[in-house]
């Protein structure tokens, strides 16, 4: 309950001190806890990266993470960033990881995976990882989508870590074993 009333302020504080940044980014004031309107998502897609990252920034401020926003923003945060290696994309994509629903940590991992492909980064590896491992992305005794899309991250980003990191994830359930040697053999 207290969380709800939070994000009842916050987005009454967003809208009433946002004005500026809104103008800036071309953008009329809106409520990013409820579902975007077709106008807002349109025009927000449309953003240049710069706007963008004032817009994300503004709200950094405030204090207002990825996981205040509705999940079609988050969704269409992590499509905006989907060719951006700007750092505050990459803070978007590490926070989707954690992310209460399983549909915006399997897209943010499969961004990061194809941003990074061949990197080796070894933090993107160590966020993947601990992503992959979280308890969440199990329904029943069976590991959902999210964990594939993980794992072919991690070995797209390669590197000495990457195995590794996939065997960790892939020790968690045989079907997710399989998939790793079949995505080796593949590889």
């Amino acid at each position: 309950m207290k969380n709800y009333i939070l994000l009842i302020i916050l987005a009454f504080i967003s809208v009433g001190t946002s004005e500026k940044v809104w103008g800036a980014v071309g953008m009329a004031p809106f409520d990013y806890t409820k579902e975007p309107s077709t106008e807002d998502w349109r025009y927000f897609l449309k953003l240049e990266d710069y706007a963008q990252e004032k817009l994300w920034n503004s709200f950094i401020k405030k204090g207002v993470k990825l996981s205040d926003w509705s999940w079609a923003w988050r969704l269409g945060w992590i499509r905006a960033c989907q060719l951006n290696k700007k750092d505050f994309c990459q803070q978007i994509l590490v926070q989707s990881l954690a992310d209460r629903a399983a549909v915006v940590r399997g897209e943010g991992a499969t961004v990061l995976g194809r941003l990074y492909e061949k990197s080796e980064r070894k933090d993107l590896i160590k966020h993947l990882e601990k992503s992959g491992l979280d308890s969440r992305n199990f329904r029943n005794g069976k590991p959902l989508f999210v964990q594939k899309r993980i794992i072919f991250a991690i070995v797209g980003i390669g590197g000495v870590e990457a195995l590794g990191s996939a065997a960790k994830i892939a020790k968690t359930h045989k079907e997710l074993d399989n998939y790793l040697k079949r995505l080796q053999h593949k590889r």
